[in-house]
């Protein structure tokens, strides 16, 4: 499962460039449920992706990589979808442009949500494997609702969700939030200070404000 989930990352990203914005949707802070439309011309974003994967392969009706292409897609961006900073910009590429200063060392906020959070989740969880970090969560948040029915809208939704804990978990404790526009960026030279983050908190993903 994890060797397939990585592909769309590599293989298929190598192969065919125009995937990457696929992987995500920019949903800026300010923005409501009812601006996820205009974040998704012309559905090339993660929301519209999780559902054309989900239609092909109930269909039967795949791309150039086939149904395990679709199937990986699949895996690949539901998992996105989750990660915050795959579902908001701060004008910051999200979160791309922003350094930090945290350890586990990584290079800017959008990877330190990628993989420190993860590294120092599975510290607090005594795991280093992914099927025995997923066992230990699921036992921790129980699952509700009936999982095999996938619904209208439920990329859009999960989406909101992301992108509100990307405003309370991830830009508002940094004292950051302009709300700008995605298209307003042109340079990263505004992040050249690094923010300092404390994943080691209470909720094992706090961050606290930049010390220069």
């Amino acid at each position: 499962m994890v060797a397939a989930s990585i592909r769309p990352n590599t293989e298929f990203r190598e192969e065919d460039r125009a995937t990457a914005p696929w992987h995500y949707i920019n949903i800026c802070l300010q923005d409501g449920k009812l601006d996820l439309p205009a974040r998704c011309p012309p559905d090339n974003c993660v929301t519209a992706k999780i559902d054309e994967c989900a239609r092909r392969l109930r269909d039967g009706d795949y791309d150039k990589w086939g149904a395990a292409g679709d199937l990986v897609f699949l895996i690949h961006f539901v998992g996105d979808i989750h990660q915050p900073l795959h579902a908001a910009t701060n004008a910051d590429r999200g979160g791309t442009c922003q350094r930090v200063n945290v350890e586990p060392v990584e290079e800017n906020l959008h990877y330190a949500w990628d993989d420190a959070v993860v590294t120092v989740l599975e510290k607090q969880l005594e795991t280093d494997q992914p099927k025995a970090t997923a066992s230990k969560l699921e036992a921790l948040y129980p699952t509700a609702g009936d999982l095999l029915i996938w619904k209208p809208g439920e990329p859009e939704q999960i989406a909101s969700e992301s992108h509100q804990l990307a405003e309370t978990d991830v830009y508002r404790p940094l004292g950051t939030g302009e709300g700008m526009q995605p298209q307003f960026v042109r340079s990263c030279d505004k992040y050249a200070h690094p923010a300092k983050l404390d994943l080691h908190g209470a909720r094992g993903a706090g961050c606290r404000p930049s010390t220069y």
